[in-house]
């Protein structure tokens, strides 16, 4: 199964803080996608308040037993994706295509585009899921 990814969005340019087809950031996409998939999506706090020093979700433990780290074989739907592109500060993605490890991210420069996973050029800091999703 694979999130449908929300068309309107594909090519959007690259906006700080925009959350709509006229532009928007990495964040805002991930929020566009869960919004179109149904799902309330997490809010930045939430997430921004589970990285540590090494901005590693602190996954699983007792400060924030709501996320859980998976690896990128064992892909689900809305999994989110912490990246650090060659040219950017860390960044995030939302997983639509599990089968093809495809995730969904705005660029700064590139605007919003599917990517593979394992083609990101830059480093994948981790990919995180809800616990009981």
């Amino acid at each position: 199964m694979s999130v449908a990814v929300p068309l309107e969005i594909l090519d959007a340019p690259y906006l700080v803080g925009g959350e709509d087809p006229t532009g928007m950031d990495c964040w805002g996409a991930v929020v566009y996608v869960y919004r179109s998939a149904g799902m309330e999506p997490p809010t930045l706090p939430e997430v921004a308040a589970s990285f540590d020093a090494n901005d590693k979700l602190r996954a699983g433990r007792g400060d924030n037993p709501e996320w859980l780290e998976v690896t990128d074989d064992i892909l689900k739907d809305l999994d989110i994706v912490v990246w650090y592109p060659d040219f950017a500060q860390v960044s995030v993605g939302v997983v639509v295509d599990p089968m093809q490890a495809r995730m969904v991210t705005s660029v700064e420069g590139i605007g919003v585009k599917t990517m593979k996973i394992r083609a990101i050029k830059g480093e994948v800091v981790g990919i995180y899921r809800r616990s009981g999703g």
